[in-house]
């Protein structure tokens, strides 16, 4: 017979204690207790026995409502269909509904009702089950758990207690700073609903014991340095996966960081799988190799646990599909055997045993391990970086920043729901069609909770890192020359092609310019025809001399340029440096546009004669240009003087389609119109190859000179700085994380702390100046 394993706490479980009477404490009498009338006598209803399996009882006010892990703050939901809670039979409440009791909205996995014994019998009552029929004293709650007792019930706890403990319930469980005794209450509901409703249940319970025992984990987390409740919890998580043999590796597997015996569900699910020739789920297969080699775990392994278990699943199954098959072993087999579990509650009045049947050990574990073990090392290498930024940044799990650091293929399922809620807006703009118009104040809105009146250059770099991390472009961009998005402003949303645009080309900044006189020629007389927006497409399908990225993201500025107030400023800076041969290229390619619905009106005359003289024409070359497309015009036009300028341009002129046709026809196409516009000015410049010159640390040029730059001062505001890395071609943050790594792999630590200020090591910094 196989050595027994003893799932017990370390003390065994005590009747509650009594609290020394003081002057201060809550009164317990049971006439004080008691919120509903009762007949003369009547303390407490006659208990009933127990029903299995519990179910939702229809007079309590229990709402259907869908939560999150950790479960969000509910106690401000109203609900429309509150009830008043009357004595009944008791109710479990489901994980995906709430329930309320007084002013508090209850999130599910808790026992509601009355009437509820505990299992043994001398147990009265259920210690967890909440009864709304007793009083609380919200007014006066007791949040540091002065009057509840070691062992508590929620029947025999004072008023205070009692509001204190459904706050914390209400407020998602998961105020760290809450009294022990208080997770022990609710800790006592799992363990009924598990190990007497589950064993005695005749439905599947895969689901909801999944349920529970994710909410368990999250509990240790949060309360598992404190006391015993660590190895009780992890002994409730064992021997929940034996309820369930034949599923036992569908359950969550036990998880480890350092070296500890072998869990023996580990044991018996590798078993299982080995008999029954069922492929090895990943997280198995992590929970295994973890246990294999506790001393090749690292920091990333436990400080982001969450995103390093997803990455090994995704690569896990990139690597071996459906999973690896485990044979069983012929001669070595794992001996039946009998494992006991000490409730902590005092409901069940004794010890839990259940029995494990003979299993095969796994045949070769030693070369399937070392397949497992390369991606175990790679997922922490991976994620060093992402690793490093939240043991600086501990509250931003989830964060745009933190997607940043990730691999692509766990943005989605590490997001916050806020980043989540995000991209779910971007997607559905976008539903449509591959290019959609917002505003800045709908952009800003979902960005951020709350939304801000606008961006800095910083957190524009995030967003439009983010968004291209997830195929999506933003115009105008602000690694693009674009300013940081505010409230006022419309922006565009577009697909990105799969090669986007990294850095603006010259012909995209001409192409871009170009586009925008256009516009605004077109757009002069108010209204934008058919004809004009057609005359524009062309001239976006006509750009051979831009990349793939360029074109879309010039069909976007398209969208913007159509809904923006444009102006004549800065015009004149960005057209100064083109030659002359290229400004009457362009000004020719506006009479065409102008005049391609057969008329130019005095708008779009008016307008013209505003953009010749900053081409370095002269207003009068309008007409000039105009005379040479037209032969039935009005008299003004048979001529290539102006009219007069007292009387102003009043009349439409019209216009020869067949001619302007024919011109266009002439040049073969837009393409020929803006031939002269994209020629090189001048032959390229010989190449000459740049000196290597060894940089600081390893570093390369631009990081080293900002990393000397650093060292002229111990702390930095980041205004300060970013002139600097804005000379250098480099994103503060993104230049600050590259240093900080080569510091952490001759230092251990970082050269910089902080966001704004930024505070400098200088005993790493000189380090790093003398690795030089």
């Amino acid at each position: 017979m196989g050595i027994v394993h003893w799932l017990k706490r370390v003390l065994e479980p005590k009747r509650p204690r009594s609290t020394p009477s003081s002057p201060s404490q809550p009164s317990t009498t049971a006439s004080d207790e008691e919120t509903s009338t009762s007949p003369a006598g009547f303390v407490d209803p006659p208990q009933s026995s127990p029903v299995e399996p519990v179910e939702d009882a229809p007079s309590i006010a229990v709402q259907t409502a869908v939560l999150a892990k950790p479960p969000p703050t509910v106690r401000d939901v109203v609900t429309s269909n509150t009830q008043t809670v009357a004595p009944s039979r008791a109710t479990w409440v489901s994980v995906d509904k709430t329930v309320q009791v007084g002013s508090y909205c209850l999130p599910g996995l808790v026992y509601v009702g009355d009437n509820l014994k505990g299992i043994s019998t001398h147990v009265s009552t259920e210690p967890a089950l909440i009864r709304p029929q007793l009083k609380l004293d919200e007014a006066k709650p007791d949040r540091n758990g002065n009057w509840i007792s070691e062992w508590p019930s929620y029947s025999e706890i004072p008023s205070a207690s009692r509001a204190a403990y459904l706050e914390w319930l209400a407020d998602g469980r998961c105020d760290p700073q809450i009294p022990l005794g208080y997770v022990y209450l609710f800790f006592y509901g799992l363990e009924r609903r598990v190990l007497r409703d589950f064993r005695r249940a005749k439905r599947p319970i895969l689901t909801e014991l999944c349920t529970i025992m994710v909410e368990v984990e999250r509990l240790q987390n949060l309360y598992g340095d404190q006391e015993t409740f660590g190895e009780k919890t992890r002994q409730f998580l064992e021997i929940c996966r034996f309820l369930i043999l034949n599923e036992i590796t569908a359950l969550p597997p036990p998880w480890t960081f350092e070296a500890v015996e072998w869990p023996l569900s580990l044991e018996v699910g590798l078993g299982t799988l080995a008999a029954t020739q069922t492929p090895l789920p990943a997280d198995w297969a992590l929970s295994w190799v973890m246990h294999s080699f506790p001393s090749k775990l690292r920091t990333p392994a436990s400080r982001c646990f969450p995103e390093w278990r997803s990455w090994f699943k995704y690569e896990y199954h990139q690597n071996f599909g459906d999973g690896l098959l485990l044979e069983p072993d012929a001669e070595q087999t794992l001996p039946a055997d009998t494992v006991i579990y000490q409730p902590t509650s005092v409901s069940f009045g004794g010890k839990i045993k259940l029995d494990i049947p003979e299993l095969p050990k796994v045949a070769n574990s030693e070369k399937i391990l070392e397949r497992l073990l390369p991606l175990l090392e790679a997922g922490m290498q991976t994620l060093d970086s992402y690793s490093r930024w939240l043991g600086r940044n501990p509250d931003g799990q989830g964060s745009y920043s933190a997607l940043l650091l990730l691999p692509s293929e766990l943005m989605v399922e590490c997001a916050s729901s806020q980043v989540k809620a995000f991209r779910a807006w971007v997607e559905n703009s976008l539903t449509e069609r591959d290019i959609a118009v917002v505003w800045g104040q709908d952009l800003l809105q979902q960005w951020q909770d709350p939304p801000p009146d606008k961006l800095t250059k910083s957190e524009a770099t995030v967003l439009s890192d983010y968004l291209t991390r997830v195929g999506i472009g933003i115009e105008p961009d602000v690694q693009l020359g674009g300013k940081p998005p505010t409230a006022n402003q419309p922006y565009v949303l577009f697909r990105l092609p799969e090669t986007s645009l990294a850095a603006p080309s010259e012909k995209y900044k001409l192409a871009t310019l170009l586009l925008h006189l256009a516009v605004m020629v077109v757009v002069a007389d108010g209204a934008l025809t058919g004809a004009e927006f057609q005359r524009l497409q062309n001239y976006l399908a006509s750009t051979p001399h831009l990349q793939n990225g360029e074109r879309a993201r010039l069909h976007a500025h398209l969208h913007g340029l159509l809904v923006d107030k444009l102006s004549l400023r800065g015009l004149k800076v960005k057209l100064q440096p083109l030659s002359a041969d290229r400004k009457l290229a362009i000004a020719k390619f506006l009479i065409h546009l102008a005049a391609v619905d057969g008329e130019i009106n005095p708008s779009e005359i008016a307008i013209l004669s505003k953009l010749y003289p900053l081409l370095g024409l002269e207003s009068q070359a309008v007409y000039s240009h105009i005379h040479e497309m037209t032969v039935e015009a009005l008299p003004t036009t048979a001529t290539s003087s102006p009219p007069n300028s007292d009387s102003g341009t009043t009349e439409t002129l019209q216009l020869d389609r067949a001619l302007i046709d024919a011109k266009v026809t002439e040049s073969a196409t837009v393409s020929a119109l803006l031939a002269d516009v994209f020629i090189e000015d001048e032959p390229p410049e010989e190449v000459v190859e740049p000196v290597c010159v060894p940089g600081i640390a390893g570093l390369d040029q631009q990081h080293s000179q900002l990393l000397q730059h650093l060292g002229q001062q111990s702390e930095w505001q980041r205004q300060d700085l970013e002139p600097l890395v804005d000379q250098l071609g480099l994103m503060l943050d993104g230049a600050l994380e590259v240093i900080n790594e080569v510091a952490f792999e001759q230092c251990d630590d970082p050269l910089t702390e902080g966001e704004d200020p930024i505070v400098i090591d200088e005993d790493i910094l000189q380090t790093l100046l003398d690795s030089a």
